[in-house]
């Protein structure tokens, strides 16, 4: 990722940093796969395949009702909040970009729930407490995450001025 945040200053590797970035993105949960595909722990695979798989105990209208009320809605609030730290307005059209860029988080939260939830934190469970494991895990997911903060012309990157 930090050979991603490197390239992304210079505009000859647009391309690169992005396939960069995308690896990046789907990293966590291809990496969760192989490790699962390797473990000789049954429950943990089981336990796994059952949570990938199962639609067992999911609440289809509580679902429905995430994906078409609140996660359009908590874009459009977000949109809102950085239009008062002085975000451009024009974040609000609604266009193609609008619904893809909704979709591109939902995305990177599967994958990445795929494999730092799916992988990660069970694992650690086995061998710690839910303390121990959460900071661990926390300690690893924000490392993770720091090089977002150089990519050039990224969202973790944008500074807000506030007057």
């Amino acid at each position: 990722m930090f050979t991603a945040a490197a390239l992304s200053y210079n505009e000859e590797y647009v391309l690169p940093t992005l396939i960069l970035l995308i690896l990046g993105l789907f990293a966590p949960g291809i990496v969760s796969i192989i490790l699962f595909k390797h473990s000789r722990n049954t429950e943990l695979n089981e336990d796994f395949k059952k949570h990938l798989f199962s639609l067992k105990g999911l609440n289809k209208p509580m679902t429905l009702f995430m994906f078409l009320l609140v996660l359009p809605l908590s874009f459009f609030f977000a949109i809102l909040l950085s239009m008062l730290f002085g975000a451009d307005n024009g974040q609000l059209e609604m266009s193609a970009g609008f619904f893809s860029a909704m979709l591109i988080p939902l995305i990177a939260s599967i994958f990445e729930e795929l494999g730092w939830r799916g992988y990660d934190v069970d694992s650690l469970r086995n061998k710690y407490n839910i303390f121990t494991s959460s900071i661990i895990h926390w300690v690893m997911w924000s490392l993770w995450h720091v090089p977002l903060f150089f990519v050039n012309d990224f969202y973790h990157v944008n500074k807000i001025v506030l007057i």
